[in-house]
């Protein structure tokens, strides 16, 4: 009778350590993927970065131009009797009131500060994208050469 139950007890216990094996493969092999999957992303999205600042340069003028905002518009609208907005109708000279140049100034200032803000643009969604990609990249390499270590080492133990 002691025979047969150590059998069994082992029987199970080997069972339990086969299923728990099983497990820890797939997680390891599910883990390495997805880094896996992180690295080629960040890889490529590293390339092509890397290919439209310095080899393909008008190939991101599309990129750049659809980020941009539209600048500041100033209404040249003047204020009829009874509160309707009529356009101005300038020819050489507007005669406009002393508020309506105080607004010209503001609007023409807003107009350079949206100039030099359009000018740096670019470079800043250049750089965002980079940290991004090299962060991803930098996370992912040892995850998944962690991972795929682990699950190398379990093989072996298996076999």
């Amino acid at each position: 009778m002691p025979i047969i139950l150590y059998k069994t007890r082992r029987a199970r216990e080997e069972t339990m350590s086969i299923k728990l094996n099983s497990i820890k493969n797939v997680y390891f092999y599910l883990v390495s993927l997805i880094a896996l999957m992180m690295i080629v992303y960040g890889t490529v999205d590293v390339l092509r970065l890397g290919l439209t600042t310095w080899v393909f340069t008008k190939a991101n003028q599309l990129d750049q131009y659809g980020g941009m905002s539209m600048p500041p518009s100033y209404p040249m609208y003047t204020m009829a009797e009874k509160g309707e907005v009529i356009p101005a109708k300038c020819q050489e000279k507007c005669d406009l009131t002393a508020e309506e140049k105080q607004q010209l100034k503001y609007w023409q200032q807003d107009y350079k500060n949206w100039e030099e803000q359009q000018k740096t643009l670019p470079a800043a969604q250049k750089q965002r994208k980079a940290v991004t990609d090299i962060s991803m990249l930098v996370v992912a390499i040892p995850l998944f050469i962690l991972h795929w270590l682990a699950t190398r080492k379990l093989e072996k133990s298996e076999a």
